[in-house]
């Protein structure tokens, strides 16, 4: 798996935030969005990754 980190600016007038949490709700989707291809594909190594995350927490 590449090390890479893409910088994305997000620019939000707070005028235009009607609903905070349609906001998170979108937010949300667009981070899945963009990490899912980066993830592994079978479930063994998707584990032994979140066992890692959990074990740095």
């Amino acid at each position: 798996m590449a090390n890479q980190h893409d910088k994305v600016q997000l620019f939000i007038a707070e005028d235009s935030i009607e609903d905070e949490s349609l906001l998170i709700k979108k937010l949300s989707i667009a981070t899945i969005d963009s990490i899912k291809d980066i993830l592994p594909k079978d479930i063994e190594t998707m584990n032994c990754l979140i066992n890692k995350v959990k074990s740095d927490i």
